[in-house]
């Protein structure tokens, strides 16, 4: 997945915020940390880029939810889908 580094934080923030005021009572919560769990083993360079551009480690697990569901909202932007974000810039 090629992704705007920038872009992809600005949809992690947006998630995290909607997280926080749904106090993580969202479908799929545990499973979307799960996802990033499994996804920083098999692909730690990106999780990496990430956190060093962000400045910060991923170590709740609503920073881990959020996370994957960005990478669910690129992920479905980069196969033609419109989300409910306003960000669209991907390649994958």
């Amino acid at each position: 997945m090629n992704v705007k580094i920038e872009k992809f934080l600005d949809t992690f923030n947006k998630i995290y915020n909607e997280l926080y005021e749904a106090g993580d009572n969202v479908a799929g919560f545990k499973d979307a940390v799960s996802v990033f769990d499994e996804f920083a083993k098999q692909q730690p360079e990106f999780v990496g880029e990430f956190v060093k551009f962000r400045g910060d480690l991923i170590t709740s697990d609503r920073e881990a939810a959020s996370f994957a569901y960005a990478l669910v909202e690129f992920c479905l932007r980069s196969r033609g889908t419109q989300s409910n974000l306003t960000n669209n810039q991907t390649t994958e």
